[in-house]
């Protein structure tokens, strides 16, 4: 079950590039509004995290999550590890997580062109733990 949800969570991204095929003339004139709403949406899965399960290990995990994005930039990284994180904290907010991050993919997908292999290697790699 926790991996069908994980693969429905990053179906968003393709569901985004459906979306970007079909309205192509919106995305230049929306794209300000497409990265603005992603931010929020990615704000909005922090303060989630935060109120689940704030204790010194999410600190921890959070300053090394932020140490290590500096080396390592693949959002979509973070973003699985948030949903298997999720799955661990509790069923409610492994929803609210992977619904989250669906919508995100919405965005990520319509504003990003060369990005499905990239999510696809995340989601491989997700699948074997």
């Amino acid at each position: 079950m926790n991996l069908l949800i994980a693969f429905l969570v990053f179906l968003g991204v393709v569901f985004g590039r459906i979306l970007r095929s079909l309205a192509k003339e919106e995305i230049k004139p929306g794209k300000k509004y497409f990265n603005s709403f992603g931010k929020l949406i990615l704000a909005i899965l922090v303060l989630v995290f935060l109120y689940s399960n704030f204790s010194l290990l999410c600190f921890v995990g959070i300053i090394i999550g932020f140490l290590a994005s500096f080396f390592f930039k693949e959002i979509y990284f973070y973003l699985g590890l948030g949903v298997f994180f999720s799955f661990l904290i509790s069923k409610e907010y492994s929803l609210l997580v992977a619904s989250l991050i669906f919508i995100y993919g919405l965005f990520y997908g319509t504003l990003k062109i060369n990005n499905l292999r990239k999510i696809l290697f995340t989601l491989v790699m997700f699948c074997q733990l």
